[in-house]
């Protein structure tokens, strides 16, 4: 980053805290895996710039962990400011097409953990994410590759985290990127994760969707 956001936080922090500074810039996907292998604790907790935490909401999600071997992924319910209420995510389940909709709140495993914020088993995973898949649909894959271990992805349901959105994000959405990110990561997950024989057997089915 060339913005002093680094300078900025060294300072504010000082020891407290541990930057790593790759030596290119490796997008959002790289970056979250270069972090996740250089961390050193059991659990990986992995979050963006415009969520604010509850207190104790770390507490309870390794209580969630420690209740089951199984579960590889926690997160939280996400609240998003909209209009004068909120709009609730509670995860993402995925459909056959390889696509994602909206978990309801009696779901408390899922396919998928909010992207914004969840937490993992370090020694569960290599690296969570798919660094070709950017932007939108990227936490599909790591809901994926913890799936396919034979691993849950569990909602902690007495968490609610605070999410503002991001201006990036805004702009895209206005610039029609937010449906081609979502359409073409679609696709990649279902290159990457489906076998060519399953792909065939629904062909038909993403010609018709088409």
């Amino acid at each position: 980053s060339t913005d002093g956001s680094v300078e900025y936080v060294e300072k504010l922090f000082g020891k407290k805290i541990r930057i790593l500074k790759p030596k290119k810039w490796i997008g959002f996907a790289g970056g979250h895996n270069y972090c996740f292998k250089k961390a050193k604790g059991e659990f990986v907790m992995l979050l963006t710039n415009d969520v604010s935490l509850p207190r104790n909401c770390l507490s309870k999600f390794l209580n969630k962990f420690r209740s089951d071997n199984r579960i590889g992924i926690v997160f939280p319910t996400l609240a998003t400011p909209k209009g004068p209420g909120f709009d609730y995510n509670y995860g993402t389940m995925i459909d056959m097409l390889g696509e994602g909709y909206k978990a309801s709140k009696n779901n408390e495993c899922v396919f998928t953990p909010v992207g914004s914020v969840f937490m993992l088993r370090k020694d569960y995973f290599i690296e969570p994410y798919v660094e070709e898949i950017y932007s939108y649909d990227d936490e599909l894959t790591v809901g994926l590759r913890c799936l396919l271990r034979g691993f849950k992805i569990c909602r902690v349901k007495n968490v609610t985290v605070l999410h503002q959105g991001t201006y990036s994000n805004a702009e895209r959405s206005k610039s029609g990127k937010t449906l081609f990110y979502t359409d073409r990561n679609g696709i990649y997950n279902i290159l990457i994760f489906y076998t060519t024989k399953t792909i065939m057997l629904l062909s038909p089915i993403f010609l018709f969707d088409l």
